[in-house]
């Protein structure tokens, strides 16, 4: 019985997964020293049974570890890049389904981020079109200062790989979220920026730190943000573009505008 002891309260005395493998190999190394055969093996049995209660009580994170910032403030806030990328990786770490990658870097050094949803974990156009599967990319943060498609992005994939509502959609449709577009500006974070915007409390700003206009730049592609774009649309070809901005003197009659990049890929602008 003091075998089975040693050996669990040896490992529990750990605090994380790697420490609790090296006292783990202590254990063995202790046990193959040890010349009688019997108690070695409790020895170990009693190691093993430890390691494995400790791996299975790890916590899973629970809906509350993915409230956003947004939804925290009662909308009202909405998160920096780093937070928002921290948010998005942690959901990474949680499912296999959700894989973070980049796709550039912005004048400033920053990532441009891509976020990758696929419904067995595939980051390759190509894998995913023998599955069956169609490809949609989800932009935000074109013009930083209108972020509520980044804060609606987090919410909707959320609820879909934490709380599993619509995960069917990924049957048949495979997701590219761009989280911040437009990064440097984003990180221009101020109240004083289109203080005729109703909140959030600070944002980004329309422009790029090179003053160029994001939504302007498509076929000229001055801006280096655009040129990575251009290289990730030609890779991905995705069925279905939504570009998500905010309008603040919009004075539409309809309220869903549709372009056409290419005769098969539509865009929406909502």
């Amino acid at each position: 019985m003091f075998s089975y002891y040693f050996g669990l309260n040896y490992l529990s005395k750990a605090d994380d997964a790697p420490q609790k493998c090296c006292n783990l190999l202590i254990l063995c190394i202790f046990a193959i020293k040890i010349k009688k055969k019997r108690m070695m093996k409790k020895i170990l049995l009693g190691g093993m049974l430890g390691l494995l209660m400790c791996v299975s009580c790890t916590e899973q994170p629970s809906k509350e570890d993915f409230v956003t910032d947004c939804e925290k403030s009662n909308f009202v806030k909405t998160p920096r890049f780093a937070e928002t990328m921290a948010w998005f990786k942690k959901l990474a770490d949680y499912s296999s389904m959700v894989k973070v990658t980049s796709f550039g870097t912005s004048p400033q050094g920053r990532d441009l981020s891509l976020v990758i949803v696929d419904k067995d974990g595939l980051q390759d156009p190509a894998q995913i079109r023998k599955k069956g599967r169609v490809i949609v990319l989800i932009e935000s943060c074109i013009h930083s200062g209108e972020p509520d498609g980044k804060d609606a992005s987090m919410i909707f994939l959320r609820d879909m790989i934490v709380d599993k509502k619509n995960i069917d959609l990924l049957d048949d449709v495979s997701f590219l979220f761009i989280p911040v577009f437009n990064v440097d500006g984003h990180e221009d974070f101020r109240a004083t920026n289109r203080i005729n915007q109703n909140g959030p409390e600070e944002l980004g700003t329309r422009n790029t730190a090179q003053l160029i206009n994001l939504n302007r730049d498509f076929l000229k592609a001055d801006a280096p943000e655009m040129r990575a774009w251009l290289k990730l649309y030609n890779r991905w070809m995705p069925e279905l573009f939504i570009d998500k901005v905010t309008g603040v003197f919009c004075v539409y009659a309809s309220v869903l505008s549709v372009g056409f990049l290419t005769s098969t890929s539509p865009v929406f602008v909502l």
